[in-house]
């Protein structure tokens, strides 16, 4: 079953997309955190397995818990373009525009996806990667084992490879499904 993106969604998610590529500008800041000091003790620990692996991505991504500290990391920069629209059974995505490198790296989503609460609080749901296909015209390795399939999707500036690891919202159609049907509908603060 094919999920259709509005055409918002689409021009939004493009140009943003289109406009990071042509930026070759790093926006890197190399100021070193006790987080990150945490999150490279981490790198350095041999992941044996899937569950080693989400274990390091639930430990890196804990900060994101707070909308705050991912405004702080750049997933709420380039507004009017952030946040998406909202997608039934994702939420609302955020974009960290200096992570789309086309780099596969597990403690570094491109995307977070928040709901937020009936008082308008945003809750982290779910991180989501993307790789554009133009980096990487064959899926990328992603995650040990055979359960991450990422999705081809081209309405995301001439196409993208997507993976969504829903966590911390559990999700009943397995970690990596496309949609999760425990993210509502539509945005409950409305």
């Amino acid at each position: 079953m094919k999920f259709l993106v509005p055409n918002q969604l689409t021009s939004i998610f493009s140009l943003l997309i289109f406009t990071s590529l042509l930026c070759s500008c790093s926006m890197e800041d190399t100021a070193t955190t006790e987080n990150d000091l945490f999150t490279a003790d981490l790198k350095a620990e041999k992941l044996e397995n899937l569950e080693d692996q989400l274990k390091f991505v639930r430990q890196s991504t804990m900060k994101f818990h707070s909308f705050e500290q991912a405004a702080k990391a750049g997933y709420a920069e380039d507004l009017p373009f952030n946040p998406s629209p909202y997608v039934p059974q994702m939420g609302y995505h955020y974009i960290n525009v200096g992570l789309m490198d086309g780099v596969f790296e597990m403690d570094k989503p491109e995307i977070l996806l928040y709901v937020p609460n009936e008082d308008g609080e945003l809750k982290l749901v779910g991180l989501e990667y993307a790789v554009p296909i133009a980096a990487s015209p064959e899926a990328p390795e992603g995650f040990m084992g055979e359960q991450d399939h990422w999705v081809e999707n081209p309405n995301v500036a001439g196409g993208a490879w997507t993976l969504h690891v829903w966590m911390p919202l559990e999700n009943p159609d397995g970690i990596f499904a496309e949609f999760n049907p425990n993210v509502p509908l539509s945005d409950p603060s409305l």
